[in-house]
């Protein structure tokens, strides 16, 4: 399964995308702007279990990926995009998430990934709603969820510690009818 989008595709993660992976997201800003169930440093065996956990058909994370040419690959691994799963009485919605490698920033790849993965989110997932969470300072994600059509519904204020310091988490949201 692959889903194109311009400069680029979204495909299930491959075992040997765990080295390449590893290596993006040991990045300290993108870890600054994920949960603390993300490890820094990221190991190899960090990777492991988390692609063990997330090997499931029809797969809710994705690689984001663009063309390369030479040494056999068509394809590198530049950051993931995911529609994960709610349970409970929010089984019909998805949480969003996503990051890129810093060094693939600026070249609009996640707003491109998000607005690929919303079709299929709604239609293969068979999710009727998608939130996404931010952390405070992280303007360049909202405005990539702007664009692609959600709104900001909600703040909840002080409610995330991350690296010692209280944030503010924004919520966005966008409905299959929308």
């Amino acid at each position: 399964m692959i889903i194109p989008f311009e400069g680029g595709a979204l495909r299930p993660l491959h075992n040997d995308d765990k080295p390449a992976f590893t290596s993006l997201i040991n990045d300290r800003n993108i870890w600054l702007q994920l949960t603390d169930g993300v490890a820094h440093p990221y190991t190899l065996a960090h990777a492991d279990a988390f692609f063990a956990r997330v090997d499931v058909v029809p797969p809710y994370v994705l690689a984001i990926t663009t063309p390369v040419h030479g040494a056999g690959r068509t394809h590198q691994l530049v950051g993931l995009v995911g529609a994960h799963p709610m349970s409970d009485v929010e089984r019909d919605s998805a949480e969003i998430g996503y990051w890129i490698g810093a060094s693939f920033h600026g070249q609009a790849l996640a707003t491109k990934a998000l607005r690929a993965i919303i079709p299929y989110a709604f239609g293969t997932l068979n999710r009727r709603r998608l939130q996404a969470r931010v952390y405070e300072g992280n303007e360049a994600s909202m405005r990539v969820l702007e664009k692609c059509g959600f709104r900001r519904e909600g703040l909840l204020r002080k409610a995330v510690v991350k690296n010692g310091r209280v944030l503010d988490l924004h919520i966005f949201g966008l409905l299959r009818e929308e």
